[in-house]
C-alpha cells in the first residue's frame, strides 16, 4: 500500500514539474508530493523502530535484509521523489 502511495507522489511531482515546464501553476502539485514523500518517510521510520526493537545491535545491512521487500522500494521512491521535486528546472530546459 505504501508503495503505491509513494508512487503516487512521484506521478504528484512530476505533474508538477511538467506544469512548472508550462509556466502554470506548480506549486500545488509539487506540495502534495513532498506531503506525500513525508507521510511514506515517516512510515519508514516508523517500521524502522519497530523492526530495530527486534534486531538490536546490528548493521543496517542485517536490518535492511530483515525488513519486508516493499520498505526498500519505498525507500527509493522517496530518494526520487525528492530528486524530482528538488532538481532546478533549468537542466529540463535548453
Amino acid at each position: 500500500m505504501w508503495l503505491i502511495i509513494a508512487i503516487g507522489g512521484i506521478v504528484f511531482a512530476l505533474i508538477g514539474r511538467i506544469k512548472e515546464y508550462k509556466g502554470e501553476n506548480f506549486i500545488v502539485f509539487k506540495r502534495i508530493s513532498l506531503l506525500i514523500t513525508a507521510l511514506c518517510f515517516i512510515n519508514f521510520i516508523y517500521s524502522a523502530i519497530i523492526y530495530n526493537s527486534y534486531f538490536s545491535n546490528t548493521s543496517w545491512r542485517t536490518f535492511l535484509e530483515t525488513m519486508p521487500g516493499d520498505s526498500k522500494n519505498v525507500l527509493i521512491c522517496i530518494g526520487l521523489s525528492i530528486y524530482v521535486n528538488f532538481v532546478p528546472i533549468s537542466i529540463f530546459r535548453k
